[in-house]
Formats: C-alpha cells, sequence, structure tokens
C-alpha cells in the first residue's frame, strides 16, 4: 500500500466539494452479469469501517495465478482504439476498445458527478471498469459541513463516517462484492506502478493539498467452469474534514495481463472537456453566491431580529420602571394622606380627652394633659411637671427642689 501526502487531480476534488449519494449503478451491474461472471451486489454501497472486518485478507489467501489467453477481438486481430465522450454531459472523453461494449457516463445525483466507464468485450470474456458511482463522499464527525443544509431544510448528502485508509476501505468492498463467489482466491495485494506513477502524473497538474492511499489486489474465482481473473485497485483520497473512495478494476477469462495493459490505456486517455468543466465552475460559483446572499439575508435578519428584541425588551423595561414609579407616588401619597388625617385624629382626640402629645429627644411621645404651655419629664418614673412658657430646669431646681438630671424639656407636637 502506497500513502502519499501531496497534491491529488482537480476533478476529483471537484467530485469531493459537489458529490452526494448515488444510486446503484446499473450499467456497471448489468455489464457484470451480462459477462456471466459477477457477483450480484446487494448492498447500495460499500460502508467504510474503522479496522479490518472478521473477513480481513489475510496472507495465507494470498496464491501464485493461473494465466490464460488475453482478450482480443473475435477474429484474433489486435484491438483498435476510438475515444467516446461521456454519454450524459459530456463531461468528459476516453479512449476505448472499438468493437467492444463501451459506456462513458456521468452520474449525478443532487447535483454530484462522478464517472463510470465500463468496456465489455465482444466474446464477453473481459469487463473493464473505472469508477464506480455508487460510493459516496464523507465528511468527518464534526466536520461542521451539515450546519448550512440544516439552516435551509435540505437532506444532507454526503456519510458521516471517520477517515480511513484505502487497504482497510478496499478490503471490506472486495469482500462485499466479490467475497461470497464460488472459488473467490486472492492472488496478492501488491503496488500498481502504472496506476501510481498516472495519479503523481495528474497531481502535477493540479496540486491541492491531499492525503491519498492506495491499494491493489489481483483475485480469481469460478463462473460456469471458467476462472476469472480480476484486478481491484482502491484510492481513498483524505481532505481534512471531507474523504472519498474511488474504484477500478477488471475481470477477464482471458489475459489479465492485457487486460490491466488496456486499462492503464483507458485511464491515460480519459480527459475532461474544458467547456463542461468552465460550465461546472461558473455553476459552482453561482451556487455559492447565493448561499452567500442567503447567508448575508439570514445574518441581518437574525441581527434585525435581535436589535428588535433588545428595543421591545428596553421598551418593556421602560414600561415597567414607569408603572413602578406611579406606584411609589400612589403609595407615598395614600402614606402622607394617611399621616395627615392620623394628626388631624389624634388632634380631634387629644382636645376631646384634653391632652397635649409630646416628645422626648429620642422620639418617645407621652400623653400630657393640655392645661399647662411647657412640659419636663422624669425619665426615672414616666411622670411630668407642667408649666407656663417661662419656666427653665432650673427653675424646678429652685422652687421646686428636685433633681433636674431627671428631667428633660419635651416638645408639644400636638
Amino acid at each position: 500500500m502506497k500513502i502519499i501526502t501531496a497534491a491529488i487531480f482537480l476533478p476529483v476534488v471537484l467530485i469531493a466539494a459537489a458529490c452526494s449519494e448515488v444510486p446503484e449503478n446499473e450499467a456497471f451491474q448489468k455489464a457484470l452479469e451480462r459477462n456471466g461472471h459477477a457477483a450480484k451486489v446487494e448492498k447500495p454501497a460499500v460502508e467504510p469501517v474503522t479496522e479490518a472486518s472478521p473477513n480481513a485478507i489475510s496472507n495465507n489467501e494470498i496464491q501464485p495465478a493461473s494465466q490464460s489467453a488475453p482478450p482480443s477481438n473475435k477474429n484474433g486481430s489486435a484491438v483498435k482504439w476510438i475515444n467516446i465522450a461521456d454519454m450524459a454531459e459530456n463531461s468528459f472523453s476516453v479512449d476505448m476498445p472499438a468493437g467492444w461494449t463501451n459506456t462513458a457516463l456521468l452520474h449525478r445525483v443532487h447535483g454530484s458527478p462522478r464517472s463510470l466507464v465500463t468496456a465489455i468485450s465482444p466474446d464477453k470474456n473481459t469487463v473493464i471498469y473505472i469508477g464506480d458511482p455508487r460510493l459516496p463522499v464523507y465528511t468527518v464527525p464534526g466536520s461542521g459541513f451539515e450546519e448550512p443544509y440544516r439552516q435551509f431544510n435540505m437532506k444532507y448528502p454526503y456519510q458521516v463516517a471517520e477517515y480511513v485508509p484505502a487497504e482497510t476501505y478496499f478490503n471490506n468492498y472486495l469482500r462485499t462484492h466479490f467475497g461470497q463467489i464460488e472459488g473467490f482466491r486472492i492472488i496478492e495485494k501488491f503496488d500498481n506502478r502504472p496506476l501510481l506513477a498516472l495519479q503523481r502524473k495528474e497531481m502535477q497538474k493540479a496540486p491541492v493539498n491531499a492525503e491519498v492511499s492506495n491499494i491493489s489486489y489481483r483475485f480469481e474465482y469460478q463462473s460456469k467452469g471458467r476462472v476469472i481473473h480480476g484486478e481491484l485497485n482502491g484510492t481513498v483520497i483524505g481532505l481534512g474534514k471531507m474523504w472519498l473512495a474511488e474504484a477500478s478494476g477488471f475481470c477477464t477469462a482471458g489475459d489479465p495481463v492485457a487486460a490491466a495493459a488496456m486499462m492503464i490505456k483507458m485511464m491515460e486517455s480519459k480527459a475532461a472537456n474544458p467547456q463542461w468543466q468552465q460550465a461546472q465552475q461558473a455553476q459552482h460559483q453561482q451556487t455559492m453566491s447565493m448561499i452567500e446572499q442567503n447567508t448575508q439575508r439570514m445574518t441581518q435578519q437574525h441581527q434585525q431580529n435581535m436589535a428588535n428584541i433588545q428595543r421591545s425588551a428596553a421598551a418593556h423595561q421602560q414600561r415597567m420602571a414607569d408603572l413602578q414609579q406611579a406606584a411609589d407616588a400612589r403609595n407615598e401619597q395614600w402614606r402622607r394622606n394617611q399621616q395627615a388625617q392620623d394628626v388631624q385624629h389624634e388632634k380631634f382626640l387629644n382636645s376631646i380627652k384634653g391632652e397635649h402629645t409630646v416628645r422626648d429627644s429620642e422620639g418617645n411621645t407621652y400623653q400630657v394633659d393640655n392645661s399647662q404651655d411647657k412640659y419636663f419629664i422624669d425619665k426615672t418614673n414616666n411622670t411630668y411637671i407642667g408649666t407656663d412658657a417661662t419656666k427653665t430646669l432650673d427653675d424646678l431646681r429652685e422652687i421646686m427642689r428636685v433633681n433636674i438630671d431627671n428631667f428633660e424639656n419635651v416638645q408639644i407636637i400636638r
């Protein structure tokens, strides 16, 4: 397995940026079934695993390969090549063997593109495929990519899963799609040097930082009494918070070396349509612009809502303060009215009883008769002496022979 921390081919990045769930690849399945040596895959997509499964490939399954005749036309002549364009959107073109049953398609679900190329030999002994649009794009947990979809009430198009390297991912892929076929066995795990060289070349065209891991398997199985040789090439591309898997390979009853060479030639010839790329870039920019505008509108609306809430809260607080102030004023007026009424009432009672109410320096009040103009309270026994307005404490000491230290001149308050 090769792990490269470098750049990747730009079209793959565009797929990672926009790709969503894809349906069953009927073209690929029918192609394999027409060839008569394919498993009927029931699961819609390969689920990633975080560690090797119980059915993981072990070294004792790697056995020597057998050989048989190379793929060719029915008359045995060398394969000729023709250039075929994507039948759906003319997004790419690829050189494919003339006279074969060829398919070049761009699959798109929710605006997300993934390509598929299949070639089936005239004698139905070989099928070559590049791409598997069933494979989803993944985002790691906590990526934050879900939030815009949640805000706009849109279905999240990706699967959430931790990143796993190619060997772990495609170990499970191979077991899922081929492991139950009669006579299935692994021949070897190997480094597909021509494919890795092509990958490095494509990386140099459009440098984007990414972690790329690769794994390749050769395997074989039995179908209708024939030995079918297979090759699976898997790549996992890590883009930080997003990652995706790409698959290619072949199955043949002929020469696997010749089939592998044809697959590499097809890969080398595969080229994106510049006009389609420009249109996609324009559409992407338009989409991003719409998202930005919607985000700005939502932000402005949120800010307006918060301002309205703050104004409403301030108005509410002012209203409550005004109500409290009015209530306090009413209470104060009531208290004053009560005090005035109490004073008038006590004055009225004093006039009926012939009394004055007097107050000492500590605020204590006493009731005394109203026959005198001045009063002195004895603090030791709460008795009092009434005199005319001219008398003083000294006069009490001289005339009445009392200890004036026990007495206090009190104030008539009513």
